[in-house]
């Protein structure tokens, strides 16, 4: 029994035609399919979320803590805005010195 095998021959050329001719296609569908998972995957995360009762309650507890209301740098951030409020509302004189400080930005020693 002989067996007869024909050469497989692949040219380049009617390669590079079929590229150049569905080369806008190629990338359209391309486009369609990552946008296409992305939305799968981001419903996914979203709308079918795995947690278990324990990971929520676990969650809940590191989640919602309360905050410490730091009334100090609070009342030094409303002075600073009020001092800035004050300047802008006041007829400025331009001067052209590089090494004043920028009002309300003083540095503390």
């Amino acid at each position: 029994m002989k067996l007869s095998f024909k050469k497989f021959h692949v040219s380049g050329k009617p390669l590079a035609r079929l590229w150049f001719d569905h080369a806008r296609l190629f990338f359209m569908l391309l486009f369609f399919v990552v946008f296409g998972a992305g939305i799968y995957f981001w419903y996914d995360n979203v709308y079918r979320g795995g947690w278990t009762e324990e990971e929520r309650k676990q969650y809940m507890s590191t989640a919602f803590k309360e905050t410490v209301f730091k009334e100090e740098d609070f009342t030094k951030a409303v002075e600073t805005a009020s001092k800035r409020r004050m300047l802008h509302e006041e007829n400025v004189r331009m001067t052209h010195d590089f090494f004043l400080p920028i009002p309300g930005l003083e540095t503390q020693p």
